[in-house]
């Protein structure tokens, strides 16, 4: 990311941990009034990635900013369930929960 000239300007983990849980309290509030979870999650991850390219020197830096979320990410899920969540059909990965 580019870097900020006041560092004063820059998010704190604290920040960060307190924006994403408010988004997930918002997303499950959203999903218990059945509205559409999916649309709002979707939103977000575009917001996130343009974000990405915007504010980093370079579309790579912005690939490898986001390639490293992900894989993060992923590397919470055990080698069966990774191989389950990648090959499922299409139309079965819509859901977000």
């Amino acid at each position: 990311m580019k870097k900020e000239i006041n560092s004063a300007d820059s998010l704190d983990k604290k920040t960060c941990d307190t924006v994403m849980q408010d988004l997930s309290i918002c997303i499950d509030d959203w999903n218990r009034q059945d509205l559409d979870t999916r649309a709002a999650v979707v939103t977000l991850v575009r917001f996130s990635v343009e974000l990405a390219f915007k504010f980093s020197h370079t579309p790579s830096d912005a690939m490898q900013l986001l390639s490293t979320i992900v894989m993060d990410n992923l590397d919470t899920y055990e080698k069966e369930e990774l191989i389950q969540l990648l090959t499922q059909p299409s139309d079965q990965k819509a859901t977000i929960h």
